[in-house]
Formats: C-alpha cells, sequence, structure tokens
C-alpha cells in the first residue's frame, strides 16, 4: 500500500498483510495490563538498543518493573513474559 503525504511524494506503507498485522498488534497493546506494558517495552528497548533477547532472570533485576515486591520475582517476570507469548506480543 502506498500513500501519498505531499504532492510528489509518497511513502510505502507495506502490503495489507504487513498493515493488517501492524494495526493488530497496535489494538491488542492497548488491551495489556500496566505490568504487561512495561514488560514489552523492556523487551522492546533491549532488542531494539542492543539486539539482546530478556529472559526473566534478569527481567527484574535489570529494569525496575515492581517484581520486587512479590515472593518469587523470577517467576513473577516469568509469567508476564509467557502472557505476553501467549498475546502474541513477543515471540
Amino acid at each position: 500500500m502506498i500513500e501519498q503525504e505531499d504532492r510528489c511524494q509518497w511513502m510505502l506503507l507495506g502490503n495489507t498483510h504487513e498493515i493488517n498485522v501492524n494495526e493488530a498488534r497496535e489494538k491488542q497493546k492497548t488491551q495489556l495490563n500496566e505490568q504487561q506494558r512495561k514488560v514489552l517495552r523492556a523487551v522492546n528497548q533491549a532488542w531494539e538498543k542492543e539486539h539482546r533477547e530478556v529472559y526473566s532472570r534478569t527481567l527484574h533485576k535489570e529494569h525496575k518493573l515492581g517484581f520486587s515486591q512479590v515472593k518469587d520475582a523470577e517467576q513473577a517476570a516469568r509469567d508476564t513474559l509467557d502472557q505476553l507469548a501467549d498475546k502474541g506480543a513477543i515471540g
């Protein structure tokens, strides 16, 4: 799909499938709870800045995401990552 931005300027938005996937992803983000949004943001930032994966062990140690308030912080981080995977927000 191509969109005209200015009189002589065009922008390639991608094919229909890519656009539909991106729109579904954006809609899905609005349905995440606060903790899931924070974790998803941390995962995305780690990948975009350093091309590294985020694991539950480092998630609660490196990021101040409130996992220290629960008895098993690593398990809570793992559960949140699993929830995001189940929703298709991460792979």
